[in-house]
């Protein structure tokens, strides 16, 4: 079988991966690098989810390619795409029949993959995509009127009684922090809108890595805005950005970060991410980066701690990839807890049912090894698709960082900020009541 993947430059006019998506591709698109997935080359089953072993397995699918083309460089060439879930299990990624990408400084390409000698042929391809009307509407025009909701979830009592029992496993034991999730599922008519959701999302947080990824086998899509940069790898150099500590903007955000900077709770719960990230990238990388303080960073609703560490790989052969490193730091106390397996066995027992992709690792790898890993989080999940696109379904999901000290009604807040971050992209206007439902 010849495997073929060629990369042109896609010019500048108004290519962008955003502007391009449609219902059913794949979109992974971050601040300094956007990639669309358009069709399917190949799947990529990963029998364990995201573990180490699913490095090298994609490693040997993507370099099968006979890559040619005037355009190389990071997400450049046959890519794989896709959304991991949280728990160990069945997976894939998808390697696209197209790419459209874009960087920071706008230059954008296009690879198209083929297969036991089809032809290529990128002008044509580029011109289907040029042809497509732009998605992103003026934002004074998105819908006006609200959706009629029925939701349901997790009640504040049960999540505050989860909080207690976490609290109490503090105490008795060696378990430092443990992150819990709270659900909320709404029946949206008229059914959320995917693609002007997705621009919303981008409008709401544009510093965010915006995502869609669909299930085709169950009709469903992985959705959201996620602030949190699991890792991102350019040749030997290594960069990771965790978030843990949390507190609204409100009306005086410069005052609410300066509150949440200060706040003892929030640094312990901050450093126990920050060493255990630092310890996972200290066994791969040289020159390790390590801010002594964190700085805080404003996304949609919310601010957080955020630390930005940064390394260079050892010398090795070969060094490990982007994926690789996102399963090895996969899942961080950012959304697990510390030490890790104590946390995510009382996690598993207090929440009751698997997470799925949620807080899972999402992003893309090339042939090269580079890639984009974020945190799944900020996001919905999509499903009773009625016409393409639009689903009357949504499944919303926040987490919080539980440690010694943490208050159950303060964390309860928490988890309504976010899960309020998510509705003002899915929804125009919030139907009275709703942010008190569950």
């Amino acid at each position: 079988m010849t495997r073929r993947a060629v990369t042109v430059d896609a010019g500048g006019q108004a290519l962008d991966p955003l502007t391009c998506f449609r219902p059913g591709d794949v979109l992974v698109a971050g601040p300094s690098l956007a990639l669309l997935g358009v069709g399917t080359a190949a799947e990529l089953s990963l029998p364990g989810g995201p573990t180490p072993g699913a490095g090298p397995l994609v490693a040997r699918a993507l370099g099968a390619y006979d890559v040619t083309g005037d355009v190389t460089g990071p997400g450049t060439g046959p890519v794989a795409l896709g959304a991991l879930p949280f728990e160990p299990g069945p997976a894939r990624l998808v390697v696209p029949r197209l790419v459209l990408g874009r960087d920071g400084d706008g230059r954008a390409w296009l690879t198209v993959v083929a297969e036991d000698g089809e032809p290529i042929d990128t002008a044509a391809e580029l011109a289907r995509l040029r042809a497509r009307r732009p998605t992103a509407p003026a934002f004074g025009r998105l819908p006006a009127r609200p959706h009629a909701t029925a939701p349901r979830g997790e009640s504040g009592d049960r999540f505050t009684a989860m909080v207690a029992e976490a609290l109490g496993a503090i105490a008795r034991t060696d378990l430092a922090k443990v992150v819990l999730s709270r659900s909320q599922v709404i029946e949206a008519d008229p059914p959320v809108d995917l693609a002007t959701t997705v621009h919303r999302w981008h409008a709401l947080d544009p510093a965010a890595t915006v995502f869609a990824v669909p299930d085709s086998g169950n009709g469903t899509v992985f959705a959201g805005a996620s602030p949190e940069l699991l890792v991102a790898r350019r040749g030997s150099r290594v960069a990771t950005r965790p978030l843990a500590g949390t507190a609204p903007r409100g009306t005086d955000p410069r005052h609410q970060a300066e509150v949440l900077r200060h706040s003892a709770k929030d640094a312990v719960e901050h450093r126990i991410v920050v060493d255990a990230v630092r310890d996972v990238l200290s066994s791969w990388c040289d020159e390790l980066q390590v801010p002594d303080r964190p700085s805080v960073i404003e996304t949609n609703g919310v601010s957080h701690l955020a630390t930005t560490v940064t390394g260079s790989l050892r010398p090795g052969d070969p060094p490990p990839t982007a994926l690789e490193l996102a399963a090895l730091l996969h899942p961080t106390p950012a959304v697990g807890g510390a030490p890790r397996y104590t946390a995510l066995e009382l996690l598993a027992r207090l929440e009751g049912a698997p997470r799925g992709r949620y807080a899972g690792p999402v992003g893309w790898v090339d042939a090269r090894g580079d890639g984009d890993w974020v945190i799944g989080i900020r996001a919905a999940l999509l499903s009773e698709p009625d016409l393409p696109g639009h689903y009357r379904r949504a499944e919303l999901t926040a987490g919080v960082g539980i440690v010694a000290g943490s208050d159950p009604q303060a964390e309860l807040a928490e988890t309504e900020l976010k899960l309020d971050s998510i509705r003002r992209a899915l929804f125009p206007i919030e139907p009275a009541g709703l942010s008190h439902a569950g």
